[in-house]
């Protein structure tokens, strides 16, 4: 693995923060590549063994027609030696060689509309093959398209401007799925959450003008807005929230976070994540 950027630098948003060796997903790329290829040419080569089979079937046809032929002619021969053994004139050797001889032709003539039958369900077979076949592209296709994605990954782009954290990752490191490598912080592209008391809320409103103080940067105020009202208190979305159904229960105050989003000010890039602030609504602003 390579790390591209260091310690807190200022990045742009597609730059390059990381890159995983990609050799063991190109392979798998490359592997997926191969079954899509074999899975359309399994396809491909279905149609050859159509056209082979109908002409096969037509050959086959054309052969019953001249065996059809020759057992007509024999029964025909075989009439006539009847005919001419019952007048007298006719030799009973001639007439079992035309019987037997129809009786064989008449064989070959049921051999060969057999084998026609046989091909034209031979032909219904590799038809019923196509949508095996075409699933199986379809399958080799999704797994060409999950070998590129998971390649992809191995370049981790920045998603926005930003500054990065400290990084969790040097050159060498062996990481896994969901390993924590390194954060990016929208600077200066900054909001503030204020968590106020439950009991403040009761004027307060989305687009109300508010004021923020921060303790880094004593005499600067900057003016912003209530955007957003958190849904539930923050102890709802802890890992383990509490449950006061149980067991005593003391009243305690809940805090309940406000987002407030900046107007635009040159000092805003001096703001830094988690530093601590005073914020003040003004909750009569959207009455006037």
């Amino acid at each position: 693995m390579a790390v591209k950027v260091g310690d807190f630098e200022h990045v742009k948003a597609g730059d390059v923060i990381l890159q995983i060796d990609p050799s063991d997903y190109e392979a798998r790329r490359d592997q997926a590549k191969a079954t899509l290829g074999a899975a359309v040419a399994q396809r491909n080569n279905l149609d050859n063994q159509g056209n082979l089979q109908k002409a096969e079937i037509r050959r086959s046809e054309a052969q019953a027609v001249v065996a059809r032929a020759n057992a007509d002619l024999a029964k025909i021969v075989a009439n006539r030696q009847t005919t001419l053994l019952e007048k007298g004139v006719g030799a009973q050797q001639r007439l079992d060689e035309a019987t037997a001889n129809e009786k064989t032709t008449s064989a070959t003539a049921g051999a060969a509309e057999a084998a026609v039958a046989s091909a034209e369900a031979q032909l219904q077979y590799i038809d019923g093959q196509r949508a095996q076949l075409s699933a199986n592209v379809e399958s080799a296709k999704a797994s060409l398209r999950s070998a590129e994605l998971a390649l992809s990954y191995t370049t981790i782009l920045a998603p926005f401007d930003g500054i990065v954290s400290e990084r969790q990752v040097h050159v060498g490191d062996y990481i896994t799925a969901g390993t924590n490598a390194i954060s990016i912080i929208p600077l200066p592209n900054v909001y503030l959450i204020a968590n106020f008391k439950e009991t403040q809320l009761f004027r307060m409103q989305e687009g109300q003008a508010a004021t923020v103080t921060v303790d880094s940067l004593p005499g600067q105020a900057f003016t912003g807005k209530v955007t957003r009202l958190s849904p539930a208190s923050g102890s709802q979305f802890a890992l383990l929230p509490a449950d006061n159904a149980t067991g005593n229960f003391t009243k305690v105050v809940q805090r309940i976070p406000v987002r407030i989003d900046f107007n635009g000010s040159s000092a805003l890039d001096r703001l830094r994540s988690g530093m601590s602030a005073v914020v003040t609504v003004s909750v009569a602003s959207n009455r006037e």
